[in-house]
C-alpha cells in the first residue's frame, strides 16, 4: 500500500510533468508541423538536436533538462498515438 505522503509526492510529480508538457506544447506542435522535429526520433533515448530549443524553453520556465526531455517524449508518444487512432 502506498503511504499518503508517497501518494501526494507522486501526484505532485505528475502535475509538475503535465505542467512542463503544457508549457512546451505550442512550440512542440510548431516544430512537428514544420517537419523540424521528427516524432519517430523524439520518442527515442537520444533526442534530436531540433529538440534543444524545447529543452531550453522548459529550462527557462524552471524545469530541469530531464523533465523537459521526458515531456518531449510524452508529447511525441501522445501525438503518434493520435495519428494511429486517426488511421484506424
Amino acid at each position: 500500500m502506498t503511504s499518503p505522503a508517497a501518494a501526494t509526492s507522486m501526484l505532485a510529480a505528475s502535475a509538475r510533468a503535465q505542467g512542463c508538457e503544457e508549457a512546451i506544447r505550442p512550440a512542440f506542435e510548431k516544430l512537428v508541423a514544420d517537419g523540424t522535429l521528427p516524432l519517430a526520433t523524439a520518442i527515442g533515448p537520444d533526442l534530436p538536436q531540433s529538440a534543444d530549443a524545447l529543452v531550453k524553453t522548459a529550462q527557462a520556465e524552471g524545469w530541469s533538462r530531464d523533465e523537459a526531455e521526458e515531456a518531449i517524449r510524452n508529447l511525441a508518444h501522445e501525438r503518434l498515438g493520435a495519428q494511429g487512432s486517426a488511421i484506424d
